[in-house]
């Protein structure tokens, strides 16, 4: 029996060395959980947002935001902008996921500067990060049972979009295609035989 230790030991350490370089997979990333945005017009927010497109206002659950306006359980928030002449007001777009930790996880074996997980009064868990250009990207896993509890009676249930401009699209590609596994919706342009002016991507686990 003797003769059978060391292929034994061998295969028990190539096991143990696979286990420990496998790279982690990347966890599922389901729809659009929020966008926010800065204003120098509170009160024009109030009147688009709840007056006019009658979606309900509630209390804002991250630092710094005055309102947040309720679509279904997604939600737009608003805050001050702390540059008024700024002509790029939005703050950041935040997508769901079902494991907030493993995602982390995924993000920095793949050499993205990830921020800590905190936690919201609303009893979810989320952290940000910059994308290649520096805008502003969270990621929140739910609290258990709040997507269950849509909010509000306005002209949208459920937000499927939200935008916003580039400049380096092979740098964006790279970061949302290959490393977060957005898929190609559509694109176009405005001339023919030019490059895209618009490139829509969707949740690798969703349809938003």
């Amino acid at each position: 029996m003797k003769k059978f230790i060391l292929p034994i030991l061998l295969l028990a350490l190539q096991l143990c060395s696979y286990s420990q370089t496998k790279p982690t997979a990347r966890p599922r990333i389901l729809g659009i959980d929020h966008v926010s945005f800065y204003t120098t017009a509170p009160e024009g927010v109030r009147k688009l947002y709840g007056d006019l497109l009658g979606l309900a206002a509630a209390t804002p659950v991250e630092p710094g935001e005055s309102v947040r306006y309720m679509i279904g359980t997604q939600w737009v928030g608003y805050g001050p902008a702390p540059d008024p002449k700024a002509t790029d007001r939005m703050d950041h777009v935040a997508f769901t996921t079902d494991n907030i930790i493993a995602l982390r996880k995924y993000l920095a074996e793949n050499g993205i500067k990830v921020g800590q997980i905190e936690g919201r009064p609303d009893h979810s868990l989320s952290f940000m990060l910059n994308d290649p250009e520096g805008r502003a990207v969270e990621f929140v896993e739910r609290g258990k049972g709040e997507n269950a509890a849509a909010v509000g009676s306005g002209v949208s249930r459920h937000m499927i979009h939200t935008g916003f401009v580039v400049y380096h699209k092979d740098a964006e590609d790279h970061f949302y295609r290959d490393l977060l596994g957005f898929r190609l919706y559509w694109h176009g342009h405005d001339k023919p035989d030019t490059s895209d002016d618009w490139v829509a991507m969707q949740v690798p686990d969703g349809t938003d």
